[in-house]
């Protein structure tokens, strides 16, 4: 019999209950009812059970992070587990940088950092290309002697490559004391992100053992570059080949424009994900072939595959380019009926579509309903109202996106 809030009935809930009650957590409505009852009760004073919370809170993502950082904030003394649950949180949202501003707060607060506190931040430096920030955390590294595993090898490697430094990426390397397959990939990954693939495949071949992930960064490496003739060759030595293979190789040949080579593949591949589908669809889209785009995509659907936003996206913009109204209005009723979330990039895509094939109205409706709005938004609506002869109002609508300082 499962676990639930019933079970806080009888009596006051105590720590154990509550923990195995987080850890049995699957919905946001439970979640926010164990958080009611552990404020009530003052199991929240608890710093082990308030960091508990604090990560359960994080997997479900309420508000993005401002959920969790305002948790975090009524923590009256957030164990080293807590603070490496937000500075997690932080460097995997939207806005890695607050996790760096937020580390400064925990050094200042006294707490110590542990071994998982750094990976995160190593992340988030390699996402906003903080090279500086990571040269600190990396010597905090040395200080406190927690540089010396592999899992923090991979991340000051990672960090170091993403800000085109694959020099002390390497370094690091070299010097580490423990390396596995991961290590090896990791290096191997920053070769190809900063373009270096003849050392990047002379480190493939010097690997003592390769892993599937290892094989495809060496494969999307030669593909973008635009080496497919290298990429194939690769990939048909592969001793095992899964699905991310077969995507990489149609992603890669769709954007060297050999679509005959691409749909050759997707139709060889032994099972196909929704990113297969997608993939080949949005190369159909942005080869100039609308007309296979669509007729994919009906595949799709009849197959009963459900489409992601990439796929949903390219379909409305081939729409918006031949004017078939008829086929955007069928994508956005399935969009609906599905409650698909219309989030800026589909609701943009919406907008053109319906104000390229004249129906103003229902793209100002797209538009209005829209949260939230971003800045290739507002230009998709200002735009159609223009090319639709209503110059006065996409003038009023500027003005409005003017004074709403939207970047």
């Amino acid at each position: 019999m499962p676990i639930t809030l019933a079970c806080l009935l009888p009596a006051p809930p105590t720590r154990p209950l509550c923990l195995c009650l987080l850890q049995s957590c699957t919905s946001v409505p439970h979640f926010l009812r164990i958080h009611a009852q552990m404020l009530r009760n003052r199991l929240f004073d608890d710093p082990f059970a308030a960091a508990e919370l604090l990560r359960v809170s994080l997997t479900f993502a309420l508000g993005g992070t401002r959920y969790a950082r305002k948790l975090f904030s009524q923590i009256p003394h957030p164990t080293t587990f807590a603070w490496d649950c937000i500075l997690g949180g932080l460097a995997d949202s939207p806005s890695p940088a607050s996790s760096l501003a937020l580390f400064r707060r925990m050094l200042s607060s006294g707490a110590r950092p542990s071994a998982r506190t750094f990976p995160s931040l190593l992340k988030a430096c390699a996402r906003v290309a903080a090279r500086e920030a990571g040269e600190l955390l990396h010597g905090l590294m040395i200080k406190w002697a927690v540089d010396r595993d592999s899992f923090s090898t991979n991340g000051l490697i990672y960090m170091y490559c993403a800000c085109q430094r694959d020099d002390l990426g390497r370094r690091v390397f070299d010097f580490s004391r423990e390396r596995d397959v991961a290590s090896w990939t990791c290096m191997l990954s920053g070769y190809v992100s900063c373009g270096l693939l003849d050392r990047a495949r002379c480190l493939f071949d010097e690997m003592p053992e390769r892993g599937i992930i290892t094989w495809n960064a060496m494969i999307n490496g030669y593909m973008k570059s635009g080496d497919t003739d290298a990429a194939k060759e690769l990939f048909d030595k592969m001793p095992n080949q899964n699905i991310e293979s077969w995507n990489t190789m149609i992603s890669g040949y769709a954007k060297c424009h050999q679509l005959d080579m691409a749909r050759k593949l997707f139709d060889e591949m032994p099972a196909k994900n929704v990113i297969s589908w997608s993939a080949m669809i949005t190369a159909y889209a942005q080869g100039d072939c609308p007309f296979e785009a669509l007729a994919l995509f009906e595949e799709m659907r009849r197959l009963d595959v459900t489409p992601n936003c990439a796929a949903v996206v390219s379909v409305l913009s081939v729409c918006s380019q031949m004017g078939a109204l008829e086929q955007g209005t069928r994508v956005h009723s399935y969009i609906e009926m599905n409650k698909m979330n219309l989030d800026p990039v589909t609701g943009t895509a919406l907008i053109d579509m319906y104000a390229k094939c004249g129906c103003i109205d229902r793209a100002i409706k797209v538009f209005d309903a829209l949260v939230p709005k971003d800045v290739f938004s507002w230009t998709a609506m200002i735009g159609g109202l223009a090319i639709n002869g209503h110059g006065a109002e996409a003038l009023e609508l500027f003005g409005q996106m003017d004074r709403d300082i939207v970047k």
